[in-house]
């Protein structure tokens, strides 16, 4: 029988997780996120430039505007702070990268371990085997199912970047055109001693009206966009703890694991017979635990302070003390006698999260008082401000600041010399503060390190930058 053609076979509907249940309603969840059904028409051209009558009418105003809003898109801190107003589409992309990497991890697992109990128990057979066999299978479908959740999160968010790039686009020229359009119509006010008073009325009116109109209907179209993937999000999430339940109930006949015991705390045993009790250095993680989860926020700020001002942060990679570091300089305070206990002395540190920042000599002074200033804007408070310019011995500026979250951070500023001589004085420092260092020696180590110190210029204005009231 000759076939024909034109004619179409059937269709299979069914796909490779048919029937699988909660792993089927998984797959067709990733297959909205992916689709990007859940983003608001109005978004989906949201770039173009703004109202072209309103660039008309205000040439100047619009030329202006776009000058502010390549500024706005490049240079910091200007850049900076429209990514914290509108929102970072890079960062976006970077965070769907990683689920795209988490995606492809899952997938791996899952194929391998299909291969492995495929290869392992080729040759054996018998009730046990042929359900452990199903087992595994189910379990590498769950795994590549999670893979595929992942990989449904990375097209999601890579979705979003494009509504953040979108909404980040339209605040920019909002801002730049209305920045622009201000200093046109103050520079027509003033050329005709007021007499284009009333055209200027008509263009701001023209531009208000223009701008009012395209920014509430994309601020719906946002509002909407976030409800529908908020949606499938908490949809997914539960069919995914379904399927994390699935996964951990055991084989018939198995039992659960007992609860695992939390490690029980350790001495710490250091150098010249510095030591912490169990209690005590639990007390210090816990501290050290608290200063790493608000350290990224802090670094963010401070470097976009010094960025801005054309600084270095130097030793970044440092910025938050070593363990050891922190649990010696705690039994160093403990050993002493009458010392408070280790809550007291942990709370009385500033310097768990600390950063450096250089500046050259030349303009050391106005950088420093301009990142005061940004910090202050940014709601941190100062706790200490210890100038020492000039002074004997130790050269540098050491402050320390209390973050919006509450941490207390530590922040050095330097020129370049300065910084390299505290580098190579370290291990003189690290000496004299021992306990048990006899007071000859300690005045030995004293006198060579200011010898180091004298030798570092003063930078001009450096003992007239203004001090910031600490509380």
């Amino acid at each position: 029988m000759t076939v024909n053609p034109l004619v179409a076979g059937p269709v299979v509907t069914s796909t490779a997780v048919s029937g699988l249940g909660v792993v089927e309603s998984v797959s067709d969840l990733c297959s909205s996120l992916r689709s990007g059904s859940w983003v608001a028409a109005g978004l989906a051209g949201v770039g173009a430039a703004l109202d072209v009558a309103a660039s008309v009418i205000d040439p100047l105003g619009s030329l202006i505007g776009a000058g502010l809003g390549w500024l706005m898109d490049h240079l910091e801190p200007l850049k900076g702070w429209l990514n914290d107003l509108a929102g970072d589409a890079g960062a976006v992309l970077g965070f769907a990268g990683t689920w795209d990497n988490i995606a492809a991890a899952m997938s791996g697992a899952s194929g391998e371990l299909t291969r492995v109990v495929r290869a392992d128990l080729e040759l054996m057979s018998g009730d046990s085997i042929d359900a452990y066999r199903v087992y595994a299978q189910g379990l590498a479908a769950k795994i590549g199912s999670t893979g595929e959740s992942a990989a449904a999160m990375s097209s999601a968010l890579q979705v979003c970047a494009q509504v953040v790039q979108a909404v980040h686009d339209v605040v920019r020229d909002t801002l730049a055109q209305l920045a622009g359009s201000i200093i046109s119509w103050a520079a027509e006010a003033v050329f005709t001693l007021g007499l284009a008073t009333p055209v200027i009325v008509g263009q701001v009116s023209t531009r208000v009206s223009a701008l009012a109109t395209r920014i509430g209907k994309h601020v719906t179209d946002v509002v909407h966009t976030a409800k529908n993937l908020k949606g499938l999000l908490e949809s997914l999430g539960d069919l995914l703890r379904r399927l994390g339940g699935k996964v951990s109930t055991p084989l018939p006949g198995g039992r659960r694991p007992g609860p695992l015991e939390p490690p029980r705390p350790v001495e710490w045993a250091g150098p010249n017979g510095l030591r912490l009790t169990p209690g005590q250095r639990a007390a210090v993680d816990d501290f050290m635990r608290e200063a790493a989860s608000s350290e990224p926020g802090i670094t963010r700020g401070v470097q976009r302070s010094v960025e801005g001002q054309d600084g270095s942060m130097l030793g970044l990679d440092y910025r938050l003390k070593g363990a050891d570091s922190l649990y010696r300089k705690v039994a160093t305070v403990l050993a002493q006698e009458g010392s408070p206990g280790a809550d007291a002395v942990l709370s009385s540190l500033k310097d768990t999260v600390r950063y450096t920042a250089s500046f050259p000599e030349t303009r050391f002074s106005s950088s420093v008082t301009s990142v005061v200033d940004d910090l202050l804007r940014q709601g941190h408070t100062p706790v200490a401000w210890k100038n020492t310019f000039g002074d004997q011995g130790y050269q540098g500026i050491n402050s320390a600041w209390r973050s919006t979250t509450g941490q207390v951070y530590e922040l050095q500023f330097h020129t370049p010399t300065s910084f390299d001589v505290k580098m190579s004085t370290h291990e003189l420092y690290e000496q004299l503060r021992l306990p048990g260092v006899a007071a000859a020696e300690q005045a030995r180590l004293a006198s060579q390190m200011n010898q180091l110190f004298a030798s570092v210029p003063l930078p001009e204005g450096v003992r007239s930058i203004p001090v910031p009231e600490v509380p």
